[in-house]
């Protein structure tokens, strides 16, 4: 199976269109309809992106990315290794391999930590009625995909009362800007925060829960509420400290 048909199996075991890949990992609808028909392959920024989206090991994409993208027959200089494995004992080859697959891993990482962004993440604390977040982030770097790219702040979900939308474990995207009705932001009121819909109507205005056991918070007069941001969604893929 060549490149592009794992692109497409994936992609197709998602339940994700190509449209749909394609705004994920920021390129034209075109491109993925390219890659999958093996016209042509990604960048390795891209490609990074891609393998982030679909949750696939990297060994998966990249090894038939780097054999296919390299239109030159294999150098002398390559051929002459070759033909020296070959000569190897066992113990000989497994060094071998020992030492190309930690210098792949090397070069993997290397092209995963080129194509990621800074982003501060706040790990809060629970209390009875809402969290209390401390004011000192921690800086992580999370891949560049278009709705990453859109955060300005992340926050690490730690009870149920978020769900189904975001479970324990969930690193949550907060942008900086308003919320509207019928939208999910993070909200401050009397020093605790809360992940909450907004429910504002004829001057009310409400916090109503994403876990149906949880409780509806009515802001009343007198309360210092505050909009901290909206939740954009989760992050996507895994964050390096």
């Amino acid at each position: 199976m060549g490149f592009g048909e794992r692109l497409k199996e994936l992609r197709e075991s998602k339940g994700m269109s190509q449209k749909e890949l394609a705004k994920c990992v920021d390129v034209s609808d075109a491109a993925i309809a390219n890659y999958e028909n093996s016209q042509n392959y990604p960048k390795p920024t891209v490609l990074i992106r891609l393998m982030t989206v679909l949750e696939c090991d990297a060994n998966y994409l990249y090894q038939d990315y780097i054999l296919k993208s390299n239109t030159r027959e294999v150098s002398e200089e390559e051929y002459d290794i070759v033909k020296k494995y070959r000569k190897l004992n066992k113990h000989g080859k497994e060094m071998v391999r020992i030492v190309a697959d930690a210098e792949f891993k090397c070069a993997e990482e290397y092209l995963m930590r080129e194509s990621m962004i800074n982003l501060n993440l706040f790990i809060p604390a629970f209390r009875s009625n809402g969290y209390v977040i401390f004011q000192n982030p921690k800086l992580i770097k999370v891949p560049a995909t278009e709705l990453n790219s859109h955060a300005d702040f992340a926050v690490k979900i730690i009870t149920n009362t978020t769900k189904p939308l975001l479970n324990i474990g969930d690193i949550a995207l907060i942008k900086r800007c308003k919320v509207n009705h019928n939208e999910v932001g993070l909200f401050q009121i009397d020093g605790l925060v809360h992940i909450k819909k907004l429910y504002s109507y004829k001057g009310k205005v409400k916090l109503v829960p994403l876990n149906v056991n949880a409780q509806t918070i009515v802001v009343e007069p007198g309360m210092n509420f505050q909009t901290l941001g909206k939740v954009i969604g989760k992050l996507e893929g895994h964050f390096l400290e």
